[in-house]
């Protein structure tokens, strides 16, 4: 859900550009959807862990932030 709120526009050929060693070429929709889903996960995670080690509220804190995080705003 999070990641239907980014405004990418989708192209029709990834340019790559040769800069020494590295290549570097442009994110796609993609590529900026996984990286808004790792927070959620990420979130999710860390509440896991956070009730895991007893602490209840910094679960309970996580859990809202990645729901949170899935409203498309």
């Amino acid at each position: 859900m999070a990641c239907l709120i980014f405004d990418v526009k989708p192209k029709t050929y990834r340019a790559a550009k040769r800069h020494g060693l590295y290549n570097f070429s442009a994110m796609t929709e993609s590529h900026i959807a996984i990286i808004a889903a790792t927070g959620i996960f990420a979130n999710l995670f860390l509440s896991v862990i956070g009730y895991l080690l007893n602490f209840p509220e910094f679960a309970r804190l996580n859990i809202y932030y990645a729901f949170f995080n899935m409203f498309p705003v």
